[in-house]
């Protein structure tokens, strides 16, 4: 009997072990300001990439992550420059190309128009209200309509973290 659990318990594991997806991959939200700018992309001999999503899979990657921004353009121009402008129709043209490429897409929703971590996570500007129930709707809407456009524009996402560095709260 004992031997017959260990067995069926062993069999189990390994099973559910190795029906495990084990996803490789990095943040790629600045690839696109990247290319627009002209940067080259080269493989460990020098060859040129022309396409470095089908270079990241032949490597072995298979997921990308993307933020998104709720109005970037809100976003101090020291923050624009470090790269805040991840908004919706940046993320549907890229998260196209992911999914295109065959990746895992994984969204994340920093729900500030701006930098967030634990130390700070501003309230968009447009989500000009403090009461906890407005917010809470506006946070539901913006979150339902990104989540509808991204799946017209083809690129549904496969993950979604929500928030950034949010284990101090959000939307502050």
């Amino acid at each position: 009997m004992k031997r017959t659990l260990l067995l069926t318990i062993t069999l189990l594991l390994t099973i559910t072990m190795s029906a495990q997806q084990k996803y490789v991959g990095g943040d790629i939200s600045l690839l696109p300001e990247y290319e627009k700018h002209g940067a080259q992309y080269y493989d460990k001999s020098g060859k040129s990439i022309d396409n470095v999503l089908a270079f990241f899979v032949e490597q072995g990657w298979n997921a990308a992550r993307v933020r998104l921004f709720v109005d970037p353009s809100q976003a101090s121009e020291d923050h624009q420059r470090e790269g805040v402008r991840q908004d919706l129709e940046f993320v549907k043209a890229l998260g196209k190309r992911i999914k295109d490429a065959g990746m895992t897409f994984m969204l994340d929703f920093h729900y500030s128009d701006t930098w967030t971590d634990p130390g700070k996570h501003s309230t968009p500007v447009s989500w000009n209200s403090s009461a906890p129930d407005e917010l809470a709707t506006m946070l539901y809407n913006y979150t339902v309509d990104c989540l509808q456009q991204l799946k017209a524009a083809s690129a549904t996402p496969d993950f979604i973290q929500v928030g950034n560095e949010i284990t101090t709260g959000m939307l502050w």
